[in-house]
C-alpha cells in the first residue's frame, strides 16, 4: 500500500505546471534516448581515435545493458504487475500500453546505460546517473509506473553492474580484443 501512497504523492504533482509537465515528459521519453546516444557517441569517438581500451569497455558495457534488459523482461513475466492507470484513477500525461509495469524498463535501461557511461567516463557518468534518476522520477510523475517498479529497475541495473564487473567484464573485454586483432582500423 505504501507503493500506491508514494505514487499518489508524486503523480499528484502532474497537471499543475506546463513547464514541469513538459520537463517530465521530456525526461520520460527523451532521457533514455539521450543516454543511449551518449554511449554510442563515446564508442564512435573511441573507434575514430583508435582507443581500443575504451572501445572494449563500452562494448562490454553494451552487453551488460542487454543482460539487464533481459533480466527485466524475465522478471516482468514472473511478477506481473498492472500499471497504475489500469487499476486507479491517475494523472496520466504520457500514454502507455497497459502491459506489465514491474520492473520499469525505462528505469532499468536508463540506469544501466548511465552506469555504462560512467565506467568509461567518470565525468560524464555523474551527469548520466543524474539524468537516469530524473527518468526514474518522471516515470512515476507521468503515471506510467509505481515507485516500486522504478526501484526494481534500479536494483537490476545496480546489482547487474556489480555482478557483471566482477564475473563477466574481463572475459568479454578479452573476446573483444581477440575479435579486433585482425582489424587494422581498430588499432593504432
Amino acid at each position: 500500500m505504501m507503493n500506491y501512497e508514494l505514487f499518489t504523492v508524486i503523480n499528484s504533482l502532474a497537471g499543475h505546471s506546463k513547464l514541469l509537465d513538459g520537463l517530465m515528459i521530456f525526461l520520460s521519453k527523451g532521457g533514455p534516448v539521450i543516454l543511449s546516444l551518449v554511449l554510442a557517441g563515446l564508442f564512435g569517438l573511441a573507434v575514430l581515435s583508435k582507443q581500443i581500451h575504451i572501445q572494449k569497455n563500452i562494448f562490454s558495457s553494451g552487453i551488460y545493458v542487454v543482460i539487464c534488459m533481459f533480466v527485466a523482461y524475465i522478471l516482468s513475466i514472473i511478477f506481473p504487475e498492472q500499471r497504475p492507470f489500469v487499476t486507479h484513477s491517475v494523472n496520466l500525461i504520457v500514454a502507455h500500453a497497459a502491459n506489465n509495469s514491474f520492473p520499469s524498463n525505462h528505469a532499468t535501461g536508463a540506469m544501466a546505460v548511465a552506469l555504462a557511461i560512467g565506467y568509461s567516463s567518470h565525468k560524464l557518468g555523474k551527469y548520466a546517473v543524474a539524468l537516469a534518476l530524473g527518468v526514474c522520477f518522471s516515470r512515476v510523475y507521468v503515471g506510467n509506473h509505481y515507485p516500486g517498479d522504478v526501484l526494481g529497475g534500479l536494483v537490476i541495473a545496480i546489482l547487474g553492474y556489480v555482478l557483471f564487473n566482477h564475473y563477466l567484464r574481463d572475459t568479454i573485454n578479452h573476446w573483444y580484443l581477440e575479435l579486433t586483432k585482425q582489424c587494422s582500423f581498430c588499432h593504432k
